[in-house]
């Protein structure tokens, strides 16, 4: 049985990050549900920043 999930950030952030969000209507509904609810991490785009941050 091969391992099914494979991490690599390239991928991940062309799928959900922050300018894929951006680049449709339901992405920036997305964006801006999560601002309302206040997350600090609006998409993945922003895990970078929070590695460098701790």
């Amino acid at each position: 049985m091969s391992v099914t999930f494979r991490p690599h950030l390239r991928p991940r952030k062309n799928k959900h990050g922050f300018r894929q969000r951006m680049s449709t209507r339901h992405g920036r509904k997305i964006l801006n549900a999560r601002r309302k609810k206040g997350y600090w991490k609006l998409s993945v785009s922003d895990e970078a920043h929070c590695r460098r941050r701790k």
